[in-house]
């Protein structure tokens, strides 16, 4: 009977360690994007096509979290922090079509994304990873599917999100400006990269 109990009890004691290493090798960390440099970039086509127009130098703000191969948060950005390297442009889109005095932030909500194995602690790289979201933008939230390419090195992570947006989807009138339009279908890019800090 006693030599039952002390193997029951060495079972109980090995899975007990099992779980625990898991959990210290895979488990749970959040990226502070607010402490972490991070962009949020636009690539949209005008009308000639030969015309490329894109937005960058928005600040990445929000938080992600990494629990073992699961990748959940949220990103948002300050549109009025974006470029397109033109001020006069910039400002008639913001006002006009953007209308960033009532909307000021676009958000992206990433709520499933799988990682092909944990990555916290590990270096790893992956690419084309599947995610699904929803996108707010001027008060108006879709659900959105894109690609992301993920590295890691130990406890740090860099990361690219990628996907399209339809602006007449989002209440958002095509912009026009000096007889230049933009095509309906903008691609929207997420960069993010900074320390993992462990839960």
């Amino acid at each position: 009977m006693e030599m039952k109990l002390s193997f029951l009890s060495a079972r109980v004691l090995s899975l007990a360690v099992v779980f625990l290493v898991g959990q210290v090798c895979f488990g749970k960390g959040v990226v502070d994007l607010d402490k972490s440099p991070g962009e949020v970039q636009f690539k949209a086509v005008g009308k000639p096509s030969f015309l490329k127009i894109n937005g960058k130098e928005g600040k990445a703000k929000g938080q992600i979290t990494i629990d073992g191969k699961s990748i959940e948060g949220k990103v948002s950005v300050e549109i009025d922090d974006m470029k397109t390297g033109l001020s006069l442009r910039d400002d008639h889109k913001k006002k006009k079509y953007l209308e960033t005095k009532k909307f000021p932030k676009a958000t992206l909500k990433i709520t499933e994304l799988t990682l092909e194995k944990p990555i916290i602690g590990k270096s790893a790289k992956m690419s084309e990873l599947p995610f699904e979201g929803t996108f707010t933008l001027h008060g108006e939230s879709k659900k959105v599917k894109g690609k992301v390419d993920i590295k890691s090195k130990g406890d740090s992570v860099e990361a690219e999100a990628r996907f399209d947006i339809k602006i007449t989807d989002y209440n958002i009138d095509l912009p026009s400006y000096k007889g230049i339009t933009v095509a309906d279908k903008v691609e929207v890019i997420v960069n993010i990269e900074g320390p993992i800090e462990k839960q």
